[in-house]
């Protein structure tokens, strides 16, 4: 869930704060207008983070789909040792 807050409710950071530990993700205002601020859970920034790596790689390999690799490359690159 997203709120938004103008940027004076940062003077009493501490409600503000506990509201992000609650899981709600707080947009700042200013004037009524977006601030370009915003405060997130770290879980939730985390959780998000990881799914960007993982739709940039599926992205990737959606790309090369077709393209392969020879079994000799494929081989080397997966070699364990």
């Amino acid at each position: 869930m997203t709120k938004s807050l103008p940027m004076s409710a940062l003077r009493n950071y501490n409600n503000v704060f506990d509201e992000v530990r609650d899981g709600t993700t707080i947009r700042f205002t200013k004037n009524g207008k977006d601030a370009g601020g915003v405060l997130v859970n770290t879980q939730e920034w985390e959780h998000v983070q990881a799914e960007i790596r993982l739709l940039t790689e599926l992205n990737r390999a959606d790309r090369n789909f077709g393209t392969g690799i020879s079994r000799d490359k494929f081989r080397q690159e997966h070699r364990h040792e």
